[in-house]
């Protein structure tokens, strides 16, 4: 069906959490385009700004947003802006420059760094110090037990 179908049950969920406990205390994290967990839509592009729209209509604290796959031909954190407002938290493969970058630049309000934490516990030194990221081991991310999380170098 359309967009607006296939975004209806997100923000009939969205809506009562709002109304359970504010809407300043919700938010949503959509990824447009990525294809985690067997995801795939045919036109996400306006699936996600049909959501965005919607959401962006009850208030809420933030939209955590993650980048779209270039090849998709789309911009997701333009996408967002357009569609949601400036209360976002921009995700996917950023280092200190590029975050520092695009929030000089306007594109959110912040930049969340979800794996580099897990291959940098000491990520927040590493950025405030201009340290080099580890690379993380894909194969260990948000799985069971030590590798990945403690055997990293440290700077």
């Amino acid at each position: 069906g359309p967009a607006s179908h296939r975004a209806r049950f997100a923000f009939e969920c969205l809506a009562a959490m709002a109304k359970a406990i504010g809407a300043g205390r919700v938010g949503l994290r959509l990824n447009p385009g990525n294809t985690y967990n067997d995801t795939s839509d045919e036109d996400s592009a306006a699936t996600h700004a049909g959501l965005m729209r919607q959401a962006a209509t009850l208030g809420l604290a933030y939209l955590h947003v993650m980048r779209a796959p270039p090849e998709l031909g789309f911009d997701a954190f333009a996408l967002a802006r357009e569609h949601f407002g400036p209360r976002l938290i921009l995700n996917d493969s950023f280092d200190g420059a590029s975050a520092e970058e695009a929030l000089e630049e306007g594109h959110g309000a912040a930049v969340s760094f979800a794996r580099h934490f897990i291959g940098n516990p000491d990520l927040v030194r590493r950025l405030r110090d201009g340290i080099g990221l580890a690379l993380f081991d894909r194969r260990t991310l948000y799985t069971p037990g030590p590798a990945g999380y403690t055997d990293y170098p440290s700077a």
